[in-house]
């Protein structure tokens, strides 16, 4: 009896299994059964190109435009680079980056005070902004099309006749001396800044900004760097918007006729000079948690081994989830957050590769040499396939993305031309992704990762870890200097 009730049942299930499709198919909406009968066409997309989708021209005085015409919105952007910044200056004038940088823009000029340049750039509803980092400087234009004609006007002014407002300069003084007060106050920042330090030493790229660089600037020494370096023969200017090219070159060219070309002297650029300091490196605070940060010197963006460095990166510690260093030091042994590793290929000069991560005080070591293990077992074997897969999909994935729209396809173009990169180098970069192999990326790792040579740099207290750290270096106490600010 009891089989023929099971036989009963089974047969039910089955003939409930067959009916369920055309059930399914039977209750579709009108709606879902439109989206399978469109056809769509196959995506077209050519990668912009200099001289085709963006024009470039040089003024008379010197000044380079790249211009490219954006009709969908009623709108007109500038961004400007300038050739300077803090590798061409001194360590101790570092402040007077950073305050050029802003007080351009707060400051006023010579025929507009502070006050009055903020009115008239809020009445138009348009913004310009400046600064300097450490290889170039910058100068950006936003402003509806219908106000180009003045908001030129400002943006020429705030380049060619900055005034540096005393007040303003005081100001902004203030406003660094509070960060430089401040900048112990996160573990983060201070392994970061310190470890910066330690691989690159007094170059600008690990250099840290003291109260008396900031202090000792006067504004004569503003208006001497504002003369020696902006001239329309050191900047260039990325314009995109409502316009017609001949018509706003012409605008341009008029705004800008005043001002005159002149020498500059950049042959005092500040190189890197590799010094290693390998070993481990302790700061001690007080803290449940250990931020560990260690590598070395890389390379520079012209090198030819850049693609298999990235895609190498990726599939080590710089693939977010994917990554092995995130799989086995999170997901696995979960001894942390935030692990990762970053190889930077996009400096023109050496830029680094270093591993990171944070965790609980008493499985510093457990990490560290999870970490270690990861990094060697790159150098000792090829990936897989799926790995090298993986990386390279999500580097062509997100190509696309260098260009969302005009003011990003000039950026880049014209980044290209400030660095002396390759004009082709977006033509080639997806064949160059796919021809990495995986023998070109063990390759990468042997030859620029080596923990031996590393520098490891831990911000923590030293005294709760499970074990030491002197397996990876001989260890050095770091005292962690408080700022001097009066």
């Amino acid at each position: 009896m009891r089989s023929r009730h099971l036989y009963a049942i089974v047969a039910a299930f089955v003939v409930l299994s067959l009916s369920l499709p055309l059930y399914a198919q039977s209750t579709r909406s009108e709606g879902s059964k439109l989206i399978d009968q469109l056809e769509f066409s196959d995506i077209s997309w050519n990668i912009p190109k200099l001289g085709v989708d963006v024009v470039v021209d040089t003024l008379p005085n010197g000044m380079v435009l790249f211009m490219m015409e954006d009709h969908r919105l009623p709108v007109f952007n500038i961004r400007s680079l300038i050739r300077t910044g803090e590798i061409y200056m001194p360590e101790d004038r570092m402040g007077l980056i950073d305050l050029v940088g802003t007080v351009m823009r707060t400051g006023g000029t010579t025929t507009l005070d502070p006050d009055k340049l903020n009115e008239e750039l809020e009445y138009l509803a348009a913004s310009v902004e400046t600064s300097i980092d450490n290889e170039s400087g910058s100068a950006r234009l936003n402003c509806m099309s219908k106000d180009v004609d003045r908001g030129l006007e400002l943006f020429a002014d705030v380049l060619m006749n900055p005034a540096f407002n005393q007040e303003r300069i005081d100001l902004q003084k203030d406003k660094m001396k509070e960060s430089i007060r401040r900048r112990n106050d996160s573990p983060g920042s201070i392994c970061g800044r310190e470890f910066n330090h330690l691989i690159y030493a007094d170059h600008p790229y690990g250099s840290i900004l003291e109260w008396e660089h900031v202090r000792d600037v006067t504004r004569e020494d503003m208006l001497a760097f504002h003369k020696k370096y902006y001239v329309p023969n050191n900047v260039w200017l990325g314009i995109t918007g409502d316009f017609s090219i001949d018509e706003i070159k012409a605008k341009v060219a008029s705004t800008f006729e005043s001002w005159k070309s002149a020498e500059i002297d950049l042959s005092k650029k500040k190189k890197v000079n590799p010094a290693p300091k390998p070993g481990v490196y302790l700061i001690d605070k007080d803290l449940t948690q250990s931020n560990i940060r260690f590598g070395q010197l890389g390379v520079n963006q012209y090198s030819p081994d850049r693609f298999a460095i990235s895609i190498m990166n990726y599939i080590l510690g710089g693939g977010s989830f994917t990554s092995r260093m995130t799989t086995e030091v999170r997901s696995n042994m979960g001894l942390a957050y935030s692990v990762g590793s970053r190889f930077s290929t996009g400096s023109t000069d050496l830029g680094s590769f270093y591993a990171y991560c944070q965790t609980k005080t008493e499985t510093t070591y457990k990490a560290v040499s999870e970490m270690v293990r990861q990094i060697n077992s790159m150098k000792e074997a090829e990936v897989t396939d799926f790995e090298l897969n993986s990386a390279k999909d999500s580097y062509i994935n997100s190509f696309v993305f260098n260009f969302t729209d005009p003011s990003s396809i000039v950026a880049q173009l014209m980044n290209l031309e400030f660095d002396g990169m390759p004009r082709d180098y977006y033509d080639t970069y997806l064949n160059n992704v796919r021809s990495v192999t995986k023998q070109d990326v063990l390759a990468a790792a042997k030859k620029y990762l080596d923990p031996k040579k590393m520098t490891f740099l831990v911000v923590g207290n030293s005294e709760g870890f499970e074990s030491p750290l002197d397996e990876f270096g001989t260890i050095t106490m770091l005292e962690l200097k408080e700022p001097h600010v009066e």
